[in-house]
C-alpha cells in the first residue's frame, strides 16, 4: 500500500515549492534601473538565487518513488532548474520595467551547475563519513 510520506512533503517538497514561489515573487517586483549601481551585480544575484534552487530540486528528486526519476535525479534536477530559469526570464518580459535577458539565464545556469557540484560533493562526503 502506498502511503503519504509526511517527512518528504514537509522537509523536501514544501521548501522547494516555497523557494520557487520566492523566486517568482522576486521576478514579479518592479525595480527601478538605478537601484543597483554596481555593474553586473544582477548576474551575481541570479547565480546566488539559482544555486540553492538546484539543490532543492536534487533533494526532492532523490526522494522520488519512481526509479527512473531517483536514479537520474542529476539530469532531471538540472533540466527542471534550467527550464524554471528560462520560464522566469520569460515571465520577466511581462513585468513593467523588467526584461528578458539571455545573460541572466546564463548566470542562473552557472548557479545551477555550481549547486550540482556542491550537492555532489556533499553526497560524496556523506557517503565517506557513513562508511568510516
Amino acid at each position: 500500500m502506498n502511503h503519504f510520506n509526511y517527512r518528504s512533503f514537509f522537509l523536501v517538497l514544501c521548501p522547494l515549492i516555497g523557494y520557487l514561489g520566492f523566486v517568482f515573487f522576486l521576478s514579479n517586483l518592479q525595480q527601478t534601473p538605478n537601484v543597483i549601481s554596481v555593474r553586473h551585480l544582477d548576474k551575481l544575484i541570479h547565480f546566488v538565487l539559482y544555486l540553492p534552487m538546484a539543490i532543492l530540486f536534487f533533494r526532492f528528486l532523490r526522494e522520488s518513488q519512481y526509479d527512473l526519476v531517483r536514479n537520474y535525479f542529476w539530469i532531471h534536477g538540472i533540466v527542471l532548474s534550467l527550464i524554471y530559469a528560462a520560464s522566469d526570464e520569460w515571465h520577466q518580459s511581462f513585468v513593467p520595467i523588467r526584461h528578458m535577458d539571455f545573460y541572466d539565464w546564463l548566470a542562473d545556469a552557472a548557479g545551477i551547475f555550481m549547486g550540482a557540484l556542491l550537492y555532489f560533493m556533499y553526497l560524496k562526503w556523506k557517503r565517506e563519513y557513513e562508511n568510516s
